[in-house]
């Protein structure tokens, strides 16, 4: 079984750690576990299941997208 820790998760999906914790509360994440008292990682395989079940759902055209921002409605141009 293959583990990865959180500053490894954290960059492989360009997202803040916080919002991996949010996931993961909601159930839309796996869970992680402590194998030391201040480490927490996640199994591997679980973690690339999920991401190969939400590169599905996005081939299939069934993934929730952001629309694109209206940027005539900006109040001031971005710097």
């Amino acid at each position: 079984m293959a583990a990865a820790s959180h500053a490894r998760q954290a960059g492989r999906f360009r997202k803040p750690i916080s919002t991996i914790y949010e996931m993961e509360k909601r159930g839309e994440f796996p869970r992680r576990f402590n194998i030391t008292p201040r480490c927490v990682v996640w199994v591997l395989e679980e973690v690339e299941a999920w991401l190969e079940q939400r590169r599905r759902v996005y081939v299939e055209g069934r993934a929730k997208i952001a629309p694109e921002p209206d940027v005539r409605q900006r109040n001031s141009r971005p710097r």
